[in-house]
């Protein structure tokens, strides 16, 4: 029976709960707080995430409400309100004619297209040529380097602010739309918590039902991992199991659970002496017949180192031994020779 090592179940069991604290922690980690995701990320709960607004409508009656983690060009469905909050005013100055093409396609669709831009405080120097015109600008007719700013009468303004900036506008593309605002905070967790600003929001949201937060402009890429698999389909039971088993194959490969056999009792094995052995080697060698004259060759070998004897004992002893004689008087024999040989006269 193998030993049995008494310290690996602890330690086994020690490693499973480490790694189920670990992987539970994680998950509450990035799947609660959120903190993990880029600001104005959905799946962010704290003040610079966007999640109080995507649980908010999702939990009005009648509304649809998902997260899109792919390209826009494939985004295939229509009269959907799609949220891209957060995007940074500069990179739509990179914007090709065929990225403005896309927004546009989705929209004639019936897709109103929001973006809330995110401007930084301090303006960043422009890698592109002085004489270059962003696309937005010669397709769209609009200015996004410092705030909104539209270059003709195709853009509907819905909000300006105090100083007669725009803040909110509007443009038709087909059956949907394309807007911009001009900051992103009232889409906040934090703006909904101190400061909500209802109009906009329902504004920017439009009389569609089906709403789309955008996650793939953030950089939140879905590829199918198992991870994305086990929070989609909620697996997490199923992981728990699948590592409680894990645990309990490598507890039985260490440790039985059921009591140890009892070991089988060594029975001694008695053996013989010298004198039994030689008996039976005997036995098997001479036959019951011939021991008389076995015996009498051997005694005369060995006659000059025994003790002298009389001559007439030793001629009798011979006579004996010459004399045929039954197997059953042989003791006899041999306690008559003796008698004549323990006789030192």
């Amino acid at each position: 029976m193998r030993a049995r090592n008494t310290w690996a179940p602890v330690a086994v069991s020690a490693m499973l709960v480490a790694g189920a604290w670990a992987f539970v922690g994680v998950y509450l980690y990035s799947a609660e707080s959120g903190e993990v995701f880029p600001p104005m990320s959905s799946l962010r709960a704290d003040p610079r995430g966007s999640r109080a607004l995507h649980d908010a409508l999702e939990s009005m009656q009648g509304y649809r409400v998902r997260r899109w983690f792919r390209p826009l060009k494939e985004f295939r469905d229509s009269n959907s309100a799609m949220l891209v909050l957060g995007e940074s005013a500069f990179a739509w100055r990179s914007a090709s004619e065929k990225d403005l093409e896309e927004i546009e396609a989705a929209a004639k669709r019936g897709v109103r297209y929001v973006v809330s831009l995110q401007v930084p405080k301090q303006s960043t120097p422009s890698k592109v040529p002085s004489k270059f015109i962003p696309s937005v600008e010669t397709r769209w007719r609009i200015r996004l380097a410092s705030g909104l700013e539209p270059l003709d009468e195709s853009w509907a303004v819905f909000r300006e602010s105090e100083e007669g900036k725009p803040v909110a506008i509007e443009r038709k593309f087909g059956k949907g739309s394309v807007a911009f605002v001009s900051e992103s905070f009232p889409f906040t967790n934090e703006a909904l918590r101190d400061d909500r600003d209802s109009e906009l929001i329902a504004w920017a949201i439009g009389d569609h039902r089906d709403i789309v937060f955008d996650e793939f402009h953030l950089g939140t890429e879905q590829t199918g991992s198992i991870g994305t698999l086990v929070r989609r389909f909620h697996l997490e039971p199923a992981a728990a199991v699948l590592l409680i088993l894990a645990g309990l194959f490598v507890w039985r490969g260490s440790s039985s659970f059921l009591p140890p056999a009892p070991e089988p009792a060594v029975q001694a094995i008695a053996g013989r002496d010298s004198a039994e052995g030689l008996a039976s080697l005997l036995r098997r060698a001479i036959a019951p017949s011939a021991l008389p004259a076995t015996a009498l060759e051997l005694w005369r070998k060995s006659a000059a180192l025994l003790p002298p004897i009389p001559k007439q004992t030793k001629q009798t002893i011979e006579e004996e031994l010459v004399r045929p004689v039954a197997p059953a008087r042989l003791l006899e024999l041999w306690r008559h020779i003796h008698q004549l040989t323990s006789k030192r006269t």
